[in-house]
């Protein structure tokens, strides 16, 4: 009888426990989406961030592939949900260079506490010939494009609905259950993304009266 294949254990950062969002995070970058800029289109892409233990996203629009926009766009990403522990991504050339760059400023700087925030990052690089490595995040990026069509078939964006846009679908795909949804209670609902980062899958505040114990979920 046909036997199912073997499969490799699931790496480490999927599994991790007892940390916060985006402890162990997995990065990757898709586009070009051409957006109206006066009567001219440019080019912008979209750097995907995922907590690997969450399945969470975020977004950051990127207006060029060089370092410096990388290395922005990992700014902004810290600033917003925090240092990460360990980043995993492709062997791409920008990224290899944003962990260069990082390395060179670190130096530059004098700033104890922006040391730290870079210093504690461990970089993780997928082979180049394993591109099923990255599927975590590659099956988001997926996601996020059927979620962008649903949203603008056309794909007719300027800077400010492409933003508006990405964060809608951020919304939406960190609203997806992980979880299956009970059939026991009707107030029973499936665990979310957004239960772990907002409190709630809609993203409204849970009254006080109304504790929500996420370890039953």
């Amino acid at each position: 009888m046909p036997q199912p294949p073997q499969m490799a254990p699931v790496p480490k950062a999927r599994l991790t426990s007892f940390e916060k969002p985006f402890t162990c995070t997995g990065a990757d970058y898709f586009g070009p989406i051409l957006v109206n800029v006066g009567r001219r289109k440019e080019k912008r892409w979209v750097a995907l961030f995922t907590c690997l233990t969450l399945r969470a996203v975020h977004f950051e629009i990127a207006h060029s592939l060089d370092t410096s926009s990388c290395v922005m766009c990992f700014t902004n990403f810290m600033a917003l949900r925090g240092t990460p522990r360990e980043i995993y991504s492709d062997n791409g050339t920008n990224f290899k260079a944003t962990e260069k760059a990082l390395r060179e400023e670190l130096i530059k700087i004098d700033f104890d506490k922006i040391a730290i925030k870079f210093d504690g990052i461990k970089w993780q690089f997928n082979p180049p010939g394993a591109p099923h490595m990255g599927g975590a995040w590659e099956r988001l990026v997926r996601t996020t494009k059927t979620v962008l069509k649903s949203i603008c078939p056309n794909y007719s964006f300027n800077d400010e609905s492409l933003r508006c846009a990405l964060m809608e679908a951020q919304f939406i795909i960190n609203s997806r259950p992980l979880t299956f949804v009970s059939l026991v209670s009707e107030y029973d609902s499936a665990l979310t993304p957004n239960h772990l980062l907002m409190g709630s899958s809609n993203g409204y505040k849970p009254i006080k009266e109304e504790k929500m114990d996420l370890r039953r979920h």
